[in-house]
């Protein structure tokens, strides 16, 4: 059971420890009223207002003071947590423990992991503690045997991916064993839901095993009934995003295509999300229904489309808010699909299709890389977005300044090797090391993430290695104007932040994989003629970014290439493409290309 406790978001100013007050809670039993005051710190902690950017004396001290705090009250036998409300935020804020307790002097909370493992009924206290950063080994099978928890454990499972990048390869090989091992049923809540976005990002193999378990649970769960009867004179679609306004590169980078459809049927919007009132473009919809989540259940509403005449529901993105990950197991429609504005398979939903374009796809792997039936359009299938900014012409090719183009999510083990390995190899041909700058977006300062990456980084690559908190786009865009190359990330790539890149003028080393998520990038790059920048393997990634920074006449033909391109002209969306997207939705809605 759960009661409701007033739980106060605090400023970090407010973030205040009295022992004496602590102490005199717990011995009086008041178990959840100390709990609270434990949320209430490691909540305001979480905030990216409140990310720590550096440490001075007092600050240490506080952290100190608070990990001691919460590892000394876990560890004592008489302390329990039972209302489930204060165990599932505790739970959120697991990623803000292990980063406050690595940046403290125990360096991680192996030390109360270790006494609360052999503790009798501890397995709650263990779970708010234990995660990817320990060195303790926890067997799952344990935390499985015991079904009365068996809620607790799904929801801590699902937190102990949220923003965790496996950054070294420990942590790689213990992500991905957390894959190995996931729960048969998932309680749905929005806790275990956390995982679904960032499981690709820790393993594009072993993701499927966490989204199917997740799609399969939440079908079980749904008690919607859907009541679904097309128009078979007019077919109407509705078009389903989260990001359907201008500054959306979702947005951006599929309008062509929604507009295209618009001219030949009735569009109905479903905006999700409690934002999207807001700056939606509503000029190719007949009608706009907002799909949002009840904040007081955690619920879907869907009444106002409970009773449709949809012939098919078109996802522009699926994965990225908590709305589409439980939308896209309702089956709506008689016929789903989604396309590239997150481009990764949902494993197991109610989806029906994944369209895809000819020149990026590898059509031969499509039932490897998707459980939908992969739909093939001309071209590329989605548009790369060019950037407002406007660049200055710098020759930098003696700066040596590297521009890592990938968010936070995108900074992993296999990557960073490969940055190493051009780090070392720029030495020894020019006698210079590159200097490395990381812009990896808004997650980097979320439950305190940017000192302990940053540290590492500066570890792995160089104490001149610069990593940049979030900034405005004229901000980043200067950064990639004062570099030499930018480097693409894998195994999840980029696309917009390629333009970007271009853009300013800058040559860019991408990674050509087997998915979408790893070939929009060269797809790009290929019409663009710029082929030789485009690796298939670690080795020739390596390879050209160094000859980049160790060639000059090669450095400045590439440079060279790349001012002379028209890429408005080159990267628009051709005509015969739309005309070919349009052809291939009327024969899904008709039955010529079947589930």
């Amino acid at each position: 059971m759960s009661k409701k406790y007033d739980i106060r978001e605090l400023t970090l100013q407010e973030c205040r420890i009295d022992n004496r007050e602590w102490m005199k809670l717990y011995l009086n039993n008041n178990y959840d009223e100390l709990t609270v005051k434990m949320i209430e710190i490691l909540s305001a902690l979480s905030d990216s207002k409140n990310c720590f950017l550096q440490i001075d004396k007092q600050t240490y001290i506080f952290i100190n003071t608070l990990c001691k705090n919460i590892g000394f009250y876990l560890t004592q036998e008489s302390y329990t947590i039972e209302d489930e409300g204060l165990i599932s935020r505790l739970m959120l804020v697991n990623r803000t423990i292990a980063n406050i307790f690595e940046i403290s002097s125990f360096g991680s909370t192996d030390c109360f992991v270790k006494i609360l493992k052999e503790a009798p009924n501890s397995l709650v206290k263990l779970l708010v503690l234990y995660n990817a950063k320990c060195s303790v080994e926890v067997l799952y099978k344990e935390l499985y045997k015991q079904e009365s928890l068996e809620n607790i454990v799904s929801n801590w499972y699902g937190v102990f991916m949220n923003d965790n990048h496996p950054i070294t390869r420990e942590l790689q090989t213990k992500m991905s064993k957390h894959l190995l091992h996931v729960p048969k049923k998932i309680n749905i809540t929005l806790t275990s839901s956390t995982g679904y976005f960032n499981c690709t990002y820790i393993d594009n193999i072993l993701d499927r095993n966490y989204k199917r378990s997740f799609n399969s649970s939440m079908q079980s769960l749904i008690g919607i009934d859907i009541k679904n009867k097309p128009k078979k004179k007019k077919p109407q679609i509705a078009i389903v995003s989260s990001r359907w306004k201008s500054s959306s590169a979702v947005y951006r980078s599929l309008f062509p295509y929604i507009e295209a459809l618009s001219k030949h049927f009735e569009l109905t919007l479903l905006a999700l999300g409690d934002d999207n009132a807001k700056d939606i473009d509503e000029s190719i919809f007949k009608k706009i229904i907002l799909i949002k989540r009840e904040k007081q259940t955690g619920t879907i509403n869907v009444s106002e489309i409970s009773v449709n005449d949809y012939s098919l529901v078109l996802y522009a993105d699926i994965g990225m808010d908590t709305e589409s990950r439980f939308l896209s197991n309702v089956r709506i429609a008689p016929l789903q699909a989604t396309m590239y504005g997150h481009p990764v398979s949902t494993f197991g939903s109610t989806i029906d299709f994944f369209i895809g374009g000819e020149d990026t796809e590898r059509a031969d792997l499509a039932e490897e890389n998707y459980d939908e039936k992969l739909v093939l359009i001309k071209g590329i299938g989605a548009i790369p977005i060019k950037n407002n900014y406007i660049p200055s012409s710098v020759n930098t090719f003696d700066e040596k300044k590297i521009v890592f183009l990938g968010s936070f999510y995108k900074i992993n083990s296999q990557i960073l090797d490969a940055l190493e390995a051009i780090n070392t190899q720029s030495n020894e041909v020019s006698g210079i090391n590159p200097k490395f700058m990381f812009v990896p977006g808004s997650a980097i300062i979320r439950n305190q993430s940017f000192l302990t990456t940053s540290r590492f980084l500066k570890t792995k690559l160089g104490e001149e290695t610069e990593v940049n908190r979030p900034m405005p786009n004229n901000d980043y865009m200067d950064k990639l104007n004062s570099s030499t190359i930018c480097l693409d990330s894998y195994p999840f790539g980029g696309f917009n932040s390629i333009m970007d890149a271009l853009h300013v003028g800058k040559p860019v080393v991408t990674y050509e994989g087997t998915k979408a998520y790893n070939r929009l990038a060269s797809a790009v790059m290929r019409r663009l003629g710029l082929d030789e920048l485009i690796a298939s393997s670690q080795e020739e990634y390596i390879a050209i970014a160094t000859r980049l920074l160790s060639d000059k006449e090669f450095y400045n033909q590439v440079v060279n290439h790349i001012a002379q391109l028209d890429f408005d002209a080159l990267l628009r969306i051709r005509e015969d493409e739309l005309e070919d997207f349009v052809k291939k939705i009327k024969m899904i809605i008709s039955g010529e290309i079947k589930k």
